[in-house]
C-alpha cells in the first residue's frame, strides 16, 4: 500500500463528516438555535479529530516502514528520535512472534493509541524526524512553501501570498516568513483549544458560552484541510528522499518499504 494512503483516506472521510454536519446544521429549518449551535461546535470537534487522527496514523505509518527498511539493510543508521523507541516487554514479545510487516504495525499502534496530536510543536516533534532539513515542517527556512501554496489563507499567516511575492530584499523576507510562522501557529492554537474548550468545559472557557457560527466552522475545516492535505504533499515526496539520501537505504528497499 502506498505511503500513508490508509491515513489520508480516513481524513477524506473524517473531514467528510465534519461538513455534513455543517451542512445539517445550515439545512435544518426546524432545529432550535441552540441546537444548531451545539451541531456546529460537534463539526469543529470533528474536524480537529480528524487532524488528530491524521497525524497519529501517518506517524505510525512511517514509523513502521522505516523499521521495515532496517530489516532489510540492518547495517543502516536511522535518527536516533527514531531509533531510540521504548517497546514494553509485553509488546515487543507479541510483535516480535508476527512475521513481515505486520510485527513493526503491531508495535507502531500500540506506540501511538494513547497518543494525541492537538498542537503544532507535537506534530513537528513527531514527523519531522522522517524528513530531511529541507523538507522538515514548521520553521522559517521551510515555511515559504507554505506561504505560496494556493490553498494558502491570509487568515493563517497574516499576509497576502502576493504581497510576499513583492517582496524583493531577502533580509526582508526572512522576516516576513517568521512573523508569518508566528501568526500561524497561534491560528491553529487557536482552533486546537476550541476543540478543547468544547469537550472539557461545553465551550464556556470561563463564564460565557462562546458565540459560533456557520462562517466561523467553514473557515475552521477549510483550515483543518489545508494542514493536513500541504503536510501530506511534503510526507509523500520528502519520506522516500528520507529513506534514500539521509539514511542510504537503497532505492530497492525504498521501493519496497513505500508500496
Amino acid at each position: 500500500m502506498p505511503v500513508l494512503q490508509k491515513p489520508k483516506e480516513y481524513f477524506v472521510e473524517d473531514i467528510g463528516r465534519a461538513r455534513n454536519l455543517l451542512a445539517f446544521a445550515r439545512e435544518g429549518m426546524n432545529i432550535p438555535d441552540v441546537v444548531k449551535n451545539d451541531i456546529l461546535r460537534t463539526a469543529w470537534m470533528m474536524a480537529v479529530g480528524a487532524c488528530d487522527a491524521y497525524f497519529c496514523d501517518a506517524y505510525c505509518d512511517l514509523l513502521v516502514r522505516t523499521f521495515r527498511a532496517l530489516d532489510k539493510q540492518k547495517d543502516k543508521k536511522i535518527p536516533d528520535a527514531i531509533a531510540n523507541q521504548t517497546v514494553p516487554v509485553k509488546d515487543y514479545i507479541i510483535s516480535y512472534k508476527t512475521e513481515g510487516g505486520w510485527k513493526w504495525r503491531n508495535y507502531g499502534r500500540k506506540k501511538i493509541e494513547k497518543e494525541n496530536v492537538l498542537a503544532l510543536k507535537q506534530i513537528k516533534d513527531l514527523m519531522n524526524p522522517f524528513l530531511k532539513v529541507e523538507t522538515k515542517l514548521f520553521n522559517e527556512s521551510t515555511f515559504e512553501s507554505w506561504i505560496l501554496h494556493p490553498d494558502c489563507k491570509r487568515r493563517e499567516i497574516g499576509i497576502l501570498p502576493s504581497k510576499y511575492k513583492k517582496i524583493e530584499n531577502l533580509k526582508d523576507k526572512k522576516e516576513i516568513r517568521i512573523q508569518a510562522l508566528a501568526h500561524f501557529e497561534e491560528h491553529y492554537k487557536n482552533i486546537f483549544q476550541r476543540r478543547h474548550d468544547c469537550i472539557h468545559n461545553c465551550d464556556r472557557p470561563k463564564s460565557a458560552l462562546q458565540n459560533i457560527s456557520d462562517v466561523d466552522v467553514e473557515k475552521t475545516i477549510e483550515d483543518i484541510e489545508f494542514l493536513v492535505c500541504h503536510c501530506h504533499e511534503i510526507f509523500e515526496t520528502g519520506f522516500p528522499l528520507f529513506l534514500t539520501e539521509q539514511c542510504g537505504f537503497s532505492k530497492t528497499t525504498k521501493t519496497i518499504v513505500c508500496l
